[in-house]
C-alpha cells in the first residue's frame, strides 16, 4: 500500500469513534508518539532505532508526559500497512491523532558513525499542527543516551511553550487582558511559529484599542499562514477601523 493511501486510510478511521484503549494520557501524563529518526541519506537505520528509543525512556522519567511503546507504535504500523521507514512527521501525526495521543517527536538524521546530525526535530501538537523547532544535534553510534538527553531538555521548553499558551488563550477568553499578553508574549518568545498565541495576541491588542498593534500581528500570522481565516477577518476590520 502507497504512502498517500495509507495516510487516507488513517484519516478516515479518524471519523470512527476511537477505542477505549486509546487513551490520551498514562496516571495524568499526557502520551508522545516517537516513530523511529529517519536518515537522509543511505545512512544506518540503527541509528535512528536506537535514538529514538533512548528518547522514548527518557521521556517516559518526565513527570509531565509518557512515551508511547515501541510496540504499541508498530501494531498501528501493522494496522494499517505502512512501512516502518515511511512514518515520517506527517504521517505520525496521522497516527497519533487517530490514538489521541496529544504530541509528536520526530526528526531527521545524515552523517557517518562517527559523526550524525540530528536534524528537523519537531515536537508536534497534534491537535493544532504547531511545530515547534529545534536546532540540530551532534551525535554518533552510542552516543544516543546524550543526544536524546539534549532533545529533551528542548522538550522541557516545549512543554513550558504549551502551558502559557493555555493561560493566553484561557486569560483572553476572561478578558484579563495584561495576564493574557504575558503569556503570549512569552509563548512567541519560546515559539514565535504559534499561530495561535499570535493570534490571540491579536485580538487582546484590539481590545487594549491598539489597533496598529493588532494588524501588525495579524500581518505577521498571515505572512506564516496566509489561509488563516479568522486573521483575514479579523486584518479586515482593523484595516477599515484605521
Amino acid at each position: 500500500m502507497s504512502v498517500r493511501l495509507s495516510l487516507f486510510v488513517i484519516m478516515a478511521s479518524m471519523a470512527l469513534n476511537v477505542p477505549a484503549s486509546a487513551q490520551e494520557s498514562v496516571s495524568g501524563r499526557f502520551r508522545v508518539l516517537i516513530p523511529q529518526f529517519l536518515p537522509m541519506n543511505d545512512e544506518d537505520d540503527g541509528f535512528g532505532d536506537k535514538l529514538a528509543d533512548r528518547l522514548r525512556d527518557q521521556i517516559d522519567d518526565l513527570n509531565t508526559h509518557a512515551a508511547v511503546s515501541e510496540r504499541d507504535i508498530n501494531d498501528q504500523i501493522k494496522e494499517f500497512k505502512i512501512k516502518k521507514e515511511d512514518v515520517n512527521c506527517i504521517t505520525a501525526r496521522q497516527l497519533a491523532a487517530q490514538a489521541n495521543h496529544p504530541v509528536v517527536l520526530c526528526a531527521e538524521y545524515s552523517g557517518t558513525k562517527e559523526a550524525y546530525e540530528v536534524q528537523n526535530i519537531k515536537f508536534i501538537s497534534v491537535d493544532t499542527g504547531e511545530e515547534y523547532g529545534v536546532d540540530p544535534v551532534m551525535s554518533a553510534d552510542k552516543q544516543e543516551e546524550d543526544a536524546a538527553r539534549q532533545i529533551v531538555q528542548q522538550f522541557a521548553l516545549f512543554v513550558e511553550q504549551q502551558r502559557v499558551a493555555v493561560f493566553c488563550g484561557d486569560y483572553a477568553a476572561s478578558q484579563q487582558w495584561e495576564a493574557a499578553m504575558q503569556n503570549c508574549d512569552r509563548a512567541l518568545e519560546l515559539n514565535p511559529g504559534s499561530n495561535s498565541s499570535r493570534y490571540t495576541r491579536a485580538s487582546v491588542l484590539r481590545q487594549q484599542d491598539d489597533l496598529e498593534g493588532a494588524l501588525e500581528e495579524v500581518k505577521r500570522l498571515i505572512e506564516l499562514d496566509p489561509f488563516h481565516t479568522d486573521a483575514l477577518l479579523l486584518g479586515g476590520f482593523l484595516a477599515i477601523n484605521l
